[in-house]
């Protein structure tokens, strides 16, 4: 066959009382498929009223690993059904999803997902380091800042103005070691500042060398 079309539906789930619910889940992206040929589509049940797509998300999107995804869910019904399907060209890739949830949603939330790095950078030559930023929030984030630290020191920082939900800024630094810098190894990390972030304990990454 051309093309491989299948759905998984989940159980029933209360919205009383909810004041902003939201469902959240992770998907883990890769290069396996073109863009467009494998796609989650994500499809919702309100009170009995009847499936309808609410939103589809690219399985290649640019980058590599898991990235967290959210749906604002109306709040005039009682009650929803969630339903993934898959979409597939071909067989070159398979679909991963985790940690589903129906709760609270929040306007701010930023969150830096990674931070990647040449393992060899040669004296004299820039290499790129990259920051991956995501939008958890349900709301456009507006003027925040990337810094990046080596070995502890702050030694550059970038300004972003705006971020659209459930997307991913690729926040590139230049580094160009010196004459004086041979044979040595570098520790990088990444710090996100944002006035209006809702929760503090993502906006640090890992480290890299």
């Amino acid at each position: 066959e051309d093309s491989n079309d299948q759905t998984i539906a989940g159980p029933r789930v209360s919205l009383e009382g909810m004041q902003k619910p939201e469902l959240s889940f992770y998907l883990f992206h890769g290069f396996e498929a073109e863009p467009g040929d494998l796609t989650l589509k994500v499809y919702t049940n309100y009170d009995d009223e009847g499936w309808k797509l609410a939103d589809e998300v690219d399985y290649n999107n640019g980058s590599e690993g898991w990235s967290r995804y959210s749906l604002p869910l109306r709040t005039d019904a009682h009650n929803l059904q969630i339903a993934f399907g898959a979409y597939a060209a071909d067989q070159s890739a398979s679909l991963y999803i985790d940690h589903i949830a129906v709760a609270e949603g929040v306007d701010n939330e930023l969150a830096i997902e990674g931070i990647r790095a040449d393992k060899r950078i040669a004296v004299g030559t820039a290499s790129n380091i990259e920051v991956s930023v995501s939008n958890y929030g349900m709301e456009t984030a507006r003027d925040f800042t990337v810094k990046l630290y080596k070995d502890g020191e702050a030694v550059a920082e970038q300004a972003v103005a705006s971020l659209e939900k459930n997307t991913t800024a690729h926040v590139a630094f230049d580094f160009v070691p010196a004459l004086t810098d041979a044979a040595k190894t570098f520790v990088f990390n990444a710090e996100l500042v944002a006035d209006k972030d809702t929760e503090a304990g993502n906006n640090a990454s890992g480290t890299v060398k």
